[in-house]
Parts: C-alpha cells; sequence; structure tokens
C-alpha cells in the first residue's frame, strides 16, 4: 500500500480529485451566500398533517392568569394525545398574549413528550413581543436539558433564559439550597440590601414540602415546577409555582389521615351550601387545622403562604386548584367551572415588600 500512495499514477488523481473537491465546495457557499437558511426555521402545517402530526391550536390570549379555563382546556387536550402517544404539533401562531405561566405549563407538558420519546413540533406567535418572551423566557434551554440528576448544581440550574430561571428537580422532595439562591438573586434584583427574605424562602420550602407530600396519588411523588422571572428595569421578581398533582381538594379527599376524620366534609357544614372556593378561603386562614385537631396551628403548608402574603412580604398573591381561581392578595374566590388537577400560585416580591431579618 505504501507503494501505490507513492506512485504518480496516484498522486495525480489525488490532485484531480483534491480540485474538484475544492471547486465543489466553492459552488456550494456561493450558493448558500445567496440562499440563506433561517436558523429558527421550522417545518410548515401542511408539512407536519402529511406526517401525521395532530395539530393543536394555542388560543390568542395564552395567559394562566387573564384566560385560565382555555389554558386548561389546552393542557388537557395535549395531556391526552400525550397519553396515546400521538404525534403533536403545537401551533402558537395566533398568539398575541403570552405569560410565563402558560410558558410553564407548554414546558412541563413538553418535557413530558421528551422523556416519553412522542415525537412534537411548533412554530412561533407571529406576534413579535410574544415570541420574543417565549424565546427569551429559557424555554428551549430547559425543555432540552437532561433533568435526571438529583444533585444541586448552582451553575446548571440556575442558567437564566435572560431574566428568567426556570427550575424542576423530580426525586426531591425539599431543596433548601435552591431556597437560598433565589433568595440572594431576588435581593440583587430589589435592591434590598442584601437581606434573605425569611418570608419567601419560607414560602418555597413549604411549596416544594407540599407539593411532594400532599399533590401526588397513591401511585407516587409528583413533579413541581418552578419560575422566577426578574425584571431589573422595575425592580420587580415574579414567581410561578406550578405541579400537575391531584389539587388541595382532592388531596383533602384522599389523604388517608383526612379520610378518617372527614375534613373535607366538616369545612363544608361550616359554611351555608358551602363551595370549594369558600373552603379554600378557610384553609388559607388556618381553619384546616383548627378543625382537625381543635387547636390553633399556625403556619403551616397553605396557611403558611397565607401569613407570608398578609405581613405584605410578597404581593399579588394568586392561587388556582381544582375548580377555584382565587386572587388572594384582594380576598378574591371564585368558581372556574373547570377542573384543574394540579396547583398553580402566582406571585411578585418588589422593593416596597417587607424583608424581614432572621433572628440571630
Amino acid at each position: 500500500m505504501k507503494k501505490l500512495y507513492k506512485s504518480n499514477k496516484y498522486k495525480k488523481y489525488n490532485l484531480r480529485h483534491s480540485i474538484k473537491q475544492h471547486e465543489s465546495n466553492k459552488r456550494y457557499k456561493k450558493w448558500k451566500s445567496k440562499h440563506p437558511v433561517d436558523k429558527n426555521i421550522i417545518p410548515t402545517i401542511d408539512k407536519v398533517l402529511n406526517a401525521g402530526y395532530n395539530i393543536v391550536k394555542v388560543p390568542e390570549k395564552f395567559s394562566f392568569l387573564i384566560n385560565t379555563k382555555e389554558v386548561l382546556m389546552l393542557k388537557d387536550k395535549i395531556k391526552i394525545l400525550l397519553e396515546n402517544r400521538k404525534k403533536t404539533y403545537i401551533n402558537l401562531q395566533q398568539v398575541k398574549v403570552i405569560d410565563n405561566g402558560a410558558i410553564t405549563m407548554l414546558l412541563a407538558i413538553m418535557t413530558e413528550f421528551k422523556r416519553n420519546n412522542v415525537k412534537f413540533n411548533g412554530n412561533f406567535p407571529k406576534d413579535q413581543s410574544s415570541k420574543n418572551l417565549l424565546i427569551t423566557s429559557g424555554f428551549f434551554e430547559h425543555l432540552y436539558r437532561d433533568y435526571s440528576s438529583n444533585i444541586f448544581d448552582e451553575k446548571s440550574d440556575f442558567t437564566y433564559g435572560k431574566n428568567n430561571q426556570i427550575i424542576t428537580k423530580p426525586g426531591l422532595k425539599v431543596i433548601p439550597e435552591y431556597a437560598s439562591q433565589i433568595c440572594k438573586n431576588v435581593t440583587k434584583t430589589i435592591d434590598k440590601y442584601h437581606h434573605t427574605s425569611k418570608g419567601l424562602y419560607r414560602m418555597l420550602i413549604e411549596l416544594m414540602h407540599n407539593t411532594n407530600n400532599h399533590a401526588g396519588n397513591d401511585q407516587g411523588e409528583e413533579v413541581w415546577w418552578l419560575t422566577v422571572h426578574h425584571n431589573k428595569e422595575k425592580k420587580t421578581v415574579s414567581f410561578i409555582f406550578l405541579d400537575f398533582g391531584v389539587g388541595i381538594f382532592n388531596s383533602l379527599k384522599n389523604k388517608k389521615e383526612h379520610r378518617a376524620s372527614n375534613i373535607y366534609q366538616k369545612l363544608k357544614d361550616k359554611i351555608l351550601h358551602g363551595s370549594d372556593a369558600q373552603i379554600l378561603k378557610l384553609i388559607l386562614e388556618g381553619e384546616l387545622h383548627r378543625t382537625s385537631t381543635n387547636q390553633k396551628n399556625r403556619g403551616k403548608g397553605l396557611h403558611g403562604i397565607y401569613e407570608v402574603s398578609c405581613r405584605k412580604q410578597i404581593k399579588n398573591l394568586y392561587i388556582i386548584s381544582n375548580n377555584v381561581y382565587s386572587k388572594v392578595c384582594d380576598n378574591e374566590y371564585n368558581l372556574m367551572g373547570y377542573n384543574f388537577n394540579g396547583t398553580f400560585l402566582y406571585w411578585e416580591i418588589d422593593s416596597e415588600s417587607e424583608v424581614i431579618k432572621w433572628k440571630d
């Protein structure tokens, strides 16, 4: 073989081949310069229909807070396709309003498509502001990230979009390191003298704990999702906490310790024609623990979160679970007319929020 490579015949062949290859590359580069390829190019709806995809049209107002019922109906439609392992295409073209709550919900579902090896695709909103929010949210970075690790990693777990942190950690109940790091980042944004917010820390711990202990059914634990959005210009930080568990009221009905004493029914008996909206108000105000133990058991679960809101350590608190939509900050509790098997919370912190120091 060594003699072959040194022969004049081979050298001439190799030279001709190299020249042809070089000319071919030059022609391709010239053609490519006249036909630039968009890096964000996505298959058209006609193409995905021909490929057997199921098209899911997203509503114009893709907002968990503004258009809750339609967003929940969309979520259930996508989950049915996932359960049936159907190829799914998310059509976002008509979206004109979008928020981090809807983005977090969509990310949580599409991550399940990825984990279960079910094919999916989608497009972008034509509305430029909606498109920009979707891209800068960190949605795509987190969609294709590996969530299998159960080890806290500050660098990878706190990767930003431009202003967002999207966090989840399947399999872990409570992660104090997350809560501590989030509080530090928040104080930097709102310029609150770098004090750790005791109320925010407590709230994050309670939510992580409650999801794994109460959100899941008898088959196992539920995954929580947390989105933290920093608006450095307005010095405001907003939060989304989401799980697709059984919801607050189904949890009360299903848990063994509650079945025996029938806490849910006792709460209903306390109010005339008691609805779940009124029951949520009682739970937040601490009536759940007083009903079950006849004691004033303060600072537990949702009641602890309610206390944080009352002390103005957070603002604009919303809680959506099962069939109840509540704007806690305005003492508004309403029935939605549609059931959400899960729990969604939204709240904000700004420079006016009270920051209570830890006691020495």
